[in-house]
């Protein structure tokens, strides 16, 4: 029996998410599902509701949550400050590899990300691509764009500096002009971004940083 939600993420809405635990309990209780095929199921669930809470724009509701845009703009408007955070947190990084390299960073590579993911998700929208660019691009994620443009704004920006594809929001390159103009080194905007690779989205970019491998990137 397939249940229902699991093809692709624009069905995968609250309401499917509900049909999806009241199938696996009911099997449950009937004893119809072994336990690996309830792991599975609740695994089904788990990335159902990560996946319409982390997905981009692109797929989701027209309308932004306000209290998200809000903090986003909070974000861009004191992004020297957080520039300077970034500079603390990036050196603690680097000074703890080695310690966290006899832990194991394959170890610490889930709960490391899932830290990661609740702080920057807050304050930045974060998409977790694994190659954080936020210092070089005035705290605002690049990875907001619907069409994911690492590499400044599309021709379709509107005159009001809001986006063509979500036209509630601002551009996200707009705001990281604006937030690159705070910071001591906003000239890293200029800097050409390499594309994204894939096989690190959902990765730890600040355990990259411990590894350096984040400065390899720059």
């Amino acid at each position: 029996m397939t249940i229902p939600g699991e093809a692709t993420h624009n069905q995968c809405d609250v309401s499917h998410i509900r049909i999806m635990i009241r199938t696996v309990a009911g099997r449950l209780a009937l004893g119809k599902m072994p336990g690996g095929t309830v792991a599975l199921r609740c695994a089904h669930v788990v990335n159902a509701i990560a996946y319409i809470a982390f997905a981009p724009d692109d797929t989701g509701p027209a309308t932004e949550n306000p209290a998200m845009q809000a903090i986003r703009h909070w974000s861009v408007r004191h992004a020297g400050l957080l520039e300077r955070v970034y500079a603390l947190v990036e050196h603690a990084l680097i000074a703890a590899g080695p310690m966290l390299a006899r832990i194991g960073m394959a170890r610490l590579e889930r709960p490391v990300a899932a830290v990661e993911r609740g702080v920057k998700g807050l304050l930045f929208d974060c998409r977790m691509c694994g190659q954080c660019t936020l210092s070089s691009t005035g705290m605002s994620c690049s990875m907001n764009c619907p069409k994911s443009l690492r590499n400044g704004p599309c021709g379709g920006v509107r005159q009001n500096g809001y986006c063509e594809v979500k036209p509630d929001r601002p551009c996200v390159w707009v705001e990281a002009w604006a937030g690159s103009r705070r910071m001591g080194k906003g000239g890293a905007i200029r800097n050409v971004q390499a594309a994204v690779d894939h096989r690190l989205i959902g990765r730890s970019s600040w355990l990259a940083v411990a590894r350096g491998e984040h400065a390899k990137r720059k």
